[in-house]
């Protein structure tokens, strides 16, 4: 019996955990396939659990790290967990879209030549941040059509043990988040390792966003993760649309803006969050480009913290 070793990382928030596991129950898979799931509570506040669910407690181990290190070190440990010839990583809050997911990516990588299967990620609600994700789906795929190979994430991926060993895994010195995807997937281009998009492996994101969790997240990965990453890909970073909004790619006209723009960062955020959330008060392109100019001062803001 061939086996899959499904990774999920947890960290703090495992509200729809039971339900991405419960979608792959419903998996059709080729004869002679398996799986087992292997949860990583990466250090969560609250011991995260995992009730309701429609797969017998054989076919899941849960490993808790003592403390948070990262979700690339989370990723790490549950493919260590495991001995099965593919490896695929999914994130908590994302729940496969129809019961061919795992056979179509097992499929792209019986191709000849073929390590890696990225899917899609897509949202169902017709919220504003559900259409944002969306198009921000898009344009991944656009990009690895256009020669990105490292467009996707790791969030739906799929791949061969031995090219995952090969490069020996994520990161584990991003810690904190951002990157961390990018530098894995372009450390399997730079060994020349085949990655794949699979069009029928979708999965659906099930969180809903808010501009407070976004505009966070991208001023922690130009904090903590980016000096990293321009360390060892700087080529790649300068390619990046980040590199807009660093610091130390600007000839000072940024660092005026940043200082300019500390104290009023965060309250505005909170104002356009409210906003956001009576959709009739912006069109969707306007609140999109407000969401842009926002996101890039946050991530501006990090760059400066990052250096001074």
């Amino acid at each position: 019996m061939s086996v899959i070793d499904i990774v999920i990382p947890v960290y703090n928030d495992d509200s729809f955990l039971a339900e991405s596991v419960n979608s792959l129950g419903e998996q059709d898979l080729p004869y002679g396939w398996s799986f087992h799931v292997h949860i990583v509570d990466d250090g969560s506040s609250k011991e995260i659990s995992l009730k309701d669910t429609r797969i017998s407690s054989e076919r899941i181990s849960i490993h808790r790290h003592a403390v948070n290190r990262g979700r690339g070190a989370a990723c790490n440990t549950g493919v260590g967990m495991g001995k099965g010839s593919l490896v695929y990583i999914l994130d908590s809050d994302c729940v496969l879209q129809n019961k061919q997911v795992l056979s179509s990516h097992i499929g792209t990588l019986s191709e000849v030549g073929v390590s890696v299967s990225c899917g899609s990620i897509y949202t169902d609600t017709v919220s504003f941040w559900g259409k944002y994700q969306n198009e921000v789906a898009l344009r991944r795929e656009k990009s690895f059509y256009d020669g990105d190979l490292a467009a996707f994430t790791t969030a739906n991926c799929m791949m061969t043990r031995v090219c995952f060993e090969e490069i020996g895994g994520f990161d584990e010195r991003y810690t904190q988040y951002g990157f961390e995807d990018r530098d894995f997937l372009l450390r399997l281009i730079g060994k020349e390792i085949e990655i794949r998009h699979c069009r029928s492996s979708s999965v659906e994101h099930k969180c809903d966003l808010s501009l407070n969790s976004v505009v966070r997240k991208l001023y922690k990965g130009a904090r903590y993760s980016s000096g990293l990453f321009i360390d060892k890909h700087e080529a790649a970073y300068k390619k990046m649309h980040f590199v807009k909004a660093d610091i130390a790619y600007s000839n000072g006209g940024l660092k005026l803006i940043a200082l300019l723009t500390k104290p009023l960062l965060w309250p505005m955020v909170s104002l356009l969050d409210a906003a956001l959330r009576k959709e009739w008060l912006l069109s969707f392109n306007v609140a999109k480009k407000l969401v842009k100019y926002t996101s890039g001062l946050a991530y501006l803001q990090g760059t400066y913290a990052r250096d001074m």
